[in-house]
């Protein structure tokens, strides 16, 4: 399957799901806006490899989320995003925790993934 053919399909399934919900398409990735909240269906890829798929949040107020007329801009990377996990991990996540509070797992992608003193997050 070809990039074009997997994010066809990919939309068509999200459109599905999320444009019910409210959810609007931003380039490749799906978010929610109640304010002050941006809740993103946010597809991860890195040199054109798809990584997978994350649910992530960001705020309206912070800069990178709003373009030059004020409308709602999506950030294309994690890193820009102060939450962010994969989407089979949340499930895993709540599976074990039923509370985001006690998750075990770095929902910060700094911290998870670029930082020199990151620790790995340990599945329990």
């Amino acid at each position: 399957m070809i990039a074009k053919e997997f994010n066809e399909m990919t939309a068509r399934h999200v459109k599905a799901r999320l444009m019910p919900l409210g959810f609007k398409k931003s380039g490749v990735h799906f978010y929610l806006h109640k304010s002050p909240n941006i809740l993103v269906f946010h597809k991860k890829t890195f040199r054109s490899m798809f990584e997978g798929f994350y649910l992530a949040m960001t705020h309206d107020f912070f800069r990178n989320t709003r373009d030059g007329k004020g409308n709602i801009k999506v950030p294309s990377n994690l890193e820009n995003f102060p939450f962010s996990i994969p989407l089979l991990e949340l499930k895993y996540q709540y599976r074990k925790h039923q509370s985001v509070l006690k998750f075990t797992y770095d929902t910060n992608f700094i911290t998870r993934e670029t930082l020199p003193t990151r620790k790995h997050t340990k599945r329990m």
